[in-house]
């Protein structure tokens, strides 16, 4: 053999943008979300009135805890004794085929995590000794319905109902008719009322949705009647492009509204991670697997996001029995999300 070949694997943005904290010391963890004081009416204050028992207020009082759980990832790699011995494979390199093996270990491990960050039904779980723990992902941590009531009801993997995204910031609904300009804006709008400044997101996208917003350019024709003849007129929406141009066609990476700016990053990594590959439900954790929902993405706030580390990764021998090398890299960390309030959903169907 003299060439080996296959196509590159796919980028993770979500786990390179999520910041990285190593204070994971158990398998749960904890942050507190709180919010600005509502802004006074005009009210005024008399010279020489006291301050009265009911003028003052508790700081605290807006504060609800949010948490999410560790998760552990683990990839087992191993190669025959004599296949990492004896052919002399092009890329192996120094290492040779175990090499090889532990760079791809490292990036389906990647992979893996990024699956379960940007999950839309992952929830938080226990390790109950028998069935590993799983982390809450980015969908059930940003899900208007996934919702604890009241300041000392804290639940793990749940958004305080106080604290949840607002309404038109989770978009839904088929892709064809309810995906467009004026849902980005009044998504970025909602948004805006939450943060109270203009700014920046990530919008993260699954391929489908991707292709849908440089869909948004797309000449359009619409028929209107008119009023003098009664004949029904067309208009049409076009954009120019200079005839000397090399390049047909249009991509947009970054929509701009009144409010903030969406900076468009694809991933093929949102979907489901609960059910089985044909996305039927899965009795045991081992038939899991991860299933592609290219309609969906993310509006995320950056710096609201963050990866919290217990064990960073590690790679260990396994024992040898005969059969060649066996090694396992494997890690454990959690998903935090500062403030759900911030963040926008898009989880769209095709029709």
């Amino acid at each position: 053999m003299d060439v080996i070949d296959r196509v590159d694997q796919a980028e993770t943005p979500l786990y390179t943008m999520a910041k990285r904290e190593i204070d994971l010391n158990n398998t749960d963890f904890a942050w507190t979300v709180d919010t600005w004081p509502t802004v006074a009416g005009a009210q005024g204050v008399a010279d020489g009135v006291p301050v009265a028992d009911g003028d003052i207020a508790d700081n605290s009082t807006r504060r609800r805890k949010m948490g999410n759980g560790g998760q552990a990832f683990r990839r087992v790699y191993g190669v025959g004794w004599i296949a990492d011995r004896v052919p002399k494979l092009p890329g192996t390199g120094k290492g040779g085929e175990i090499g090889r093996a532990a760079a791809d270990a490292m990036v389906a491990i990647k992979q893996d995590i990024e699956a379960a960050f940007c999950s839309e039904d992952q929830v938080y779980a226990q390790d109950d000794g028998t069935d590993g723990g799983t982390m809450a992902g980015l969908g059930q941590l940003t899900n208007r319905s996934n919702t604890y009531t009241g300041a000392s009801s804290y639940a793990i993997g749940k958004i305080p109902n106080t604290y949840v995204p607002p309404a038109a910031a989770a978009l839904s609904g088929a892709i064809g008719t309810n995906f467009n300009l004026a849902a980005i804006r009044t998504m970025v709008k909602a948004l805006r009322r939450v943060v109270k400044r203009n700014r920046d997101y990530v919008q993260l996208c699954g391929l489908e949705l991707r292709q849908a917003f440089t869909g948004l350019t797309d000449p359009a024709t619409v028929t209107v009647q008119s009023t003098n003849t009664g004949v029904a007129a067309t208009q049409t929406r076009s954009f120019t492009q200079q005839l000397a141009d090399a390049e047909l066609g249009i991509t947009i990476d970054v929509v701009r509204t009144d409010y903030g700016r969406l900076l468009i990053v694809p991933t093929d990594f949102i979907g489901t991670t609960t059910t089985k590959s044909d996305s039927t439900s899965a009795s045991t954790r081992a038939d899991r697997a991860f299933v592609e929902d290219g309609y969906a993405g993310y509006t995320i706030p950056r710096e609201k996001i963050a990866k919290r580390w217990g064990v960073p990764f590690t790679v260990n021998e396994l024992a040898q029995t005969g059969a060649g090398t066996r090694k396992e890299i494997k890690c454990y960390l959690g998903l935090v999300v500062y403030n759900p309030s911030a963040f926008g959903s898009q989880l769209f169907t095709a029709s």
